[in-house]
């Protein structure tokens, strides 16, 4: 699986470039507002901005392709292992297990595996990439009281939330 480090390197570009279009948007919106922005400017502004979001989707596209190909490619070695380890097997052990129970290891338990290491990668690395991506430019670029302040009012919401989802919850 060495295609999963490029992929995840890729999302950390992803991420990157994804922070570039709002920078792009108020450098634009403060050239027009105070009228220094000529049309030429303008264009070529709205121009990195149209090949900003062209690159994010073509490098979003390869790094689907690279993970969910390794992920795939996992499915493919799991179940070619677990065809040896069948085919190893002595006629009394399939007297023992039923061959619907192997089926469904076969099936059911290599499709969990896989979606957890496609799926699974893409929702906690594009979590973790893209929050401390936010965070850092909010605590660089805005201010790391706001951002400080945003930190706390977030641990806020989540007890909050807590508090009346449970009741919620049990009343199901």
């Amino acid at each position: 699986m060495a295609t999963l480090p490029r992929a995840v390197a890729l999302l950390i570009i992803i991420a990157i470039l994804q922070l570039l279009p709002p920078k792009l948007v108020g450098i634009v919106i403060d050239g027009v507002t105070s009228k220094q922005m000529t049309s030429g400017v303008l264009f070529a502004w709205l121009g990195l901005m149209l090949g900003t979001a062209i690159l994010v989707y073509l490098l979003r596209y390869v790094w689907r392709v690279l993970l969910f190909g390794a992920s795939y490619q996992l499915a493919v070695e799991l179940r070619q292992n677990f065809f040896k380890q069948l085919s190893r097997q002595h006629p009394a052990f399939y007297l023992r297990h039923r061959t619907g129970d192997l089926i469904a290891r076969a099936t059911n338990d290599v499709d969990r595996v896989v979606f957890a290491a496609g799926e699974g990668v893409l929702t906690l690395v594009d979590s973790l990439v893209m929050g401390l991506a936010v965070l850092i430019v909010m605590a660089t670029q805005i201010s790391w009281e706001l951002t400080l302040l945003s930190l706390v009012a977030d641990a806020y919401y989540g007890d909050c939330y807590q508090a009346l989802r449970r009741p919620a919850a049990s009343a199901l």
